[in-house]
């Protein structure tokens, strides 16, 4: 097993979806999902990658009991995912909050930004 998809299996059972895994091993999301297809393959080359990460994200749902989470639990996996750079995770947490999204406030000076700024 190559030493990226060692990080990539630690990254998923620490939370990680594959693409952030991906991402915090320095592999491109296309190539760990290419090895997830191949492995999956009845004698696929990357067989023992592709289990170890099914494994690791099945403890995942374990984890959580199968059950389905209360606002606290949807709260703290958000904000974990944000802290690890997930902007599909600060989407969805300002979704919820809407609240805390900056409005557009008039800028006086909007009249000198170049074309296009806007």
């Amino acid at each position: 097993m190559l030493e990226a998809q060692t990080r990539i299996i630690e990254a998923v059972r620490a939370g990680a979806t594959i693409d952030e895994a991906a991402r915090q091993a320095g592999r491109s999301v296309a190539t760990v999902r290419r090895w997830l297809t191949e492995g999956r393959k009845q004698d696929g080359k990357h067989g023992d990658f592709a289990r170890a990460v099914d494994q690791a994200r099945a403890a995942q749902r374990v984890e959580f009991g199968g059950e389905p989470m209360s606002y606290v639990e949807v709260e703290r996996v958000l904000t974990d995912a944000i802290r690890r750079g997930s902007m599909p995770a600060v989407k969805m947490w300002l979704g919820l909050h809407p609240q805390d999204v900056p409005q557009a406030v008039d800028d006086p000076f909007a009249e000198f930004d170049p074309p296009g700024v806007r």
